[in-house]
């Protein structure tokens, strides 16, 4: 089988319509608590698109690191899925860079549960570039094919802020990762074109798959009801704002934006994320509401469950997304599923979601002035009739999780038709072991463990 290392064993009796995946993120639990630093958008990913391939008979396994005892060594959350969480390394969670280490301890922890459990799997599937190290040497080992999803890129991170904050073993991970791995998804057309020209990657190899939105959770609700469940004044305006506090997610921008139009408008800011209270980045935003004269109109009301959010979604007139740089945009997905209107700058899948005087407005650019417009189009636009939440709603049925799951199936079937098909032409030769670079970073991390 698989997981004993022969790349073809079983392949032709298979149909392929059910399979045992396992899913590799290390530095992030689809099961943690959203708003922290490495829990977001990518967790609802893994979490979401894991549910709806486990309902439709796939055997999914999420290994990740355990961040501490409290969690069980397994946890089921849905049908055909389990949570795995695993030691590695160091206790604590650190940052990503600070991770590197650890990979080569987590992905050993993944193979020793394997064997001792007499696993096999059919394919990986790794999110973001540590993940992509561990899944690449794990699917070298068991000779079955390896996606990857990024979900961030540091050289577009870098480039979007204009510095170069994010590590270098960064950078060249995703590259490197985005050449010799089987399939790369991204979330978007504009991000697979930018990897393909910063990697070199196949452009055959590089599938766009789309982020997905929960329809029966985010869904139409009364906003009157909405705003008195959060006691909010039925009638003046609100500009909602859902997120990690983060630079790369430009609150900053957005709260410029905000005071510049303090004589034109008005209306109240709430701020979803971060701490909440006066504490760390809330408090750094705090003090800028206050230099900006804007404190009281905004409210930091801290860490949401997903489960909350759409009441906030719906007490809203206009979910604002400033960011500079975004991967796909959940929020604004969400926020469109649940009928509000979204004003947001061109990142992500902005472009592809939005289209003015429909569901929202775009900025035309990157600045605060240019924000500061949008968003007064979008608060005038939210009192007319064509702002119709059911109408808004329409525009984002087809992202429905099963039509994503399905996707995924699809692309699934492709690469192991197509990996069963080079494996039989290479005469069980084929696929080699871990290339150079693969087993030289990882050498790099072993080393920085043991130092």
């Amino acid at each position: 089988m698989t997981g004993k290392g022969t790349a073809t064993a079983g392949m032709k009796q298979r149909d392929l319509k059910t399979m045992r995946v396992a899913v590799i993120s290390m530095h992030s639990s689809p099961l943690g608590e959203l708003g922290t630093r490495d829990t977001g958008g990518m967790s609802v990913y893994i979490r979401e698109l894991s549910r709806h391939l486990g309902a439709a008979g796939y055997e999914i396994d999420i290994y990740t690191r355990r961040r501490g005892p409290e969690r069980a060594a397994v946890e089921r959350p849905s049908e055909g899925v389990r949570v795995i969480h695993l030691d590695a390394g160091e206790d604590g969670s650190g940052s990503p860079c600070d991770l590197h280490r650890q990979v080569p301890a987590f992905l050993e922890s993944i193979e020793r549960h394997r064997r001792e459990r007499d696993l096999d799997y059919d394919l990986v599937h790794s999110h973001y570039w540590l993940s992509g190290l561990a899944g690449q040497a794990l699917s070298r080992r068991w000779k079955v094919p390896h996606v990857v999803m990024f979900h961030t890129l540091g050289a577009l991170k870098d480039r979007a802020l204009g510095t170069a904050r994010e590590p270098e073993m960064r950078v060249r991970a995703e590259r490197h990762l985005a050449v010799c791995c089987d399939r790369v998804f991204t979330a978007t057309a504009g991000e697979r074109e930018e990897l393909i020209r910063d990697s070199g990657a196949a452009s055959r190899s590089v599938r766009v798959v789309p982020c997905g939105v929960d329809l029966e959770r985010f869904r139409l609700l009364d906003r009157r009801a909405a705003r008195s469940g959060l006691g909010l004044a039925p009638e003046l305006p609100l500009v909602l704002f859902v997120g990690r506090f983060d630079p790369i997610k430009g609150i900053e921008r957005f709260l410029e934006a905000v005071a510049r139009l303090k004589t034109q408008a008005a209306f109240h800011v709430a701020l979803v994320g971060g701490e909440g209270g006066s504490g760390g980045s809330a408090g750094v935003y705090g003090k800028l509401c206050a230099d900006l004269a804007i404190q009281d109109r905004v409210v930091f009301c801290g860490r949401m469950p997903q489960e909350a959010l759409p009441r906030y979604y719906a007490a809203a007139d206009v979910l604002v997304v400033p960011s500079y740089y975004e991967s796909f945009g959940l929020v604004a997905l969400e926020a469109l599923a649940c009928g509000t209107p979204v004003v947001a700058t061109p990142v992500g899948a902005m472009k592809a979601l939005i289209a003015d005087g429909v569901n929202g407005f775009l900025t035309r650019d990157n600045r605060s002035e240019s924000l500061a417009e949008a968003l007064l189009k979008g608060l005038h636009w939210r009192g007319t009739r064509q702002a119709n939440p059911a109408s808004i709603r329409e525009t984002v049925l087809a992202y429905e999780w099963r039509a994503i799951a399905k996707a995924v199936c699809a692309e699934y079937r492709k690469l192991l038709r197509d990996w069963a098909a080079r494996a039989e032409a290479h005469a069980g030769r084929w696929p080699a072991g871990l290339c150079l670079e693969c087993r030289r970073m990882l050498h790099v991390a072993e080393v920085r463990a043991s130092s």
